[in-house]
């Protein structure tokens, strides 16, 4: 029973000191209210929203189209539609951006900022001109890059060495760089091949350290509760 009380003991640490984003989930930011080809979603200032950035819009795992950012305040934002594939339609619910914040749903407040909204002569030509392509590559990997195998390569790290096989399998993990799929590059020119480039990196890298962490994570725990039963059934 001591052996035992010990290794719970080490468990409980693990679940204390466990880095906090192990256990965090990305938030998917949706569209929330609609007016003619402007939208408000609920992330503003204090989520890092800028005005201008472009953002693609992802209905049913599907892109159909791209919206500016034009009005923003503290706590949410519109967005005014720039291109949208022949035949779709934007929804509520359909999926922006993830990794943001989420704030309490009020239509009123979401009915005033559409209000607020001034029509610009912008046309679509002018502001592909201007997209942000390291936010392009960002938004690509969050909707492609997935990170499974570096979660099966954490849970056997975890698994075989415990924290030791965490911490060794990170540094390996973490020190290497996704690759960026050839198509998304192909009618780029240098400079937006290295924006673009750069946004996809830092996004893959960092979903492929999470999915690390969980697999390792979760590996460490099974190992120590396997080293567990091991002890008590020994001792028995």
């Amino acid at each position: 029973m001591k052996n035992i009380s010990y290794i719970l003991i080490f468990c409980y640490s693990i679940l204390i000191l466990a880095p906090y984003h192990v256990f965090s989930q990305d938030e998917t930011i949706r569209i929330l209210k609609i007016k003619d080809d402007r939208f408000a979603t609920d992330v503003g200032s204090i989520h890092g929203v800028k005005k201008d950035s472009i953002y693609l819009i992802n209905q049913k795992n599907v892109i159909i189209g791209k919206a500016k950012v034009i009005i923003v305040k503290e706590k949410m934002c519109a967005m005014k539609l720039i291109s949208l594939q022949p035949g779709k339609q934007i929804q509520v619910g359909d999926q922006l951006i993830l990794n943001m914040g989420f704030i309490e749903d009020n239509n009123s407040d979401f009915d005033n900022i559409l209000n607020e909204v001034e029509e610009q002569p912008d046309s679509i030509a002018s502001m592909n001109q201007n997209i942000n392509f390291y936010n392009e590559g960002k938004l690509a990997a969050d909707n492609e890059y997935s990170g499974s195998g570096a979660g099966a390569g954490g849970l056997l790290c975890g698994l075989s060495l415990g924290l030791i096989g965490w911490g060794l399998g990170y540094a390996v993990v973490s020190s290497s760089t996704p690759e960026v799929p050839p198509q998304h590059l192909t009618n780029l020119d240098s400079n937006q091949q290295l924006q673009f480039s750069m946004g996809y990196k830092e996004r893959a890298k960092n979903v492929r350290n999470h999915s690390f962490n969980s697999g390792a994570f979760t590996g460490t725990i099974l190992a120590a509760l396997t080293y567990a039963i091991i002890f008590s059934t020994q001792k028995n």
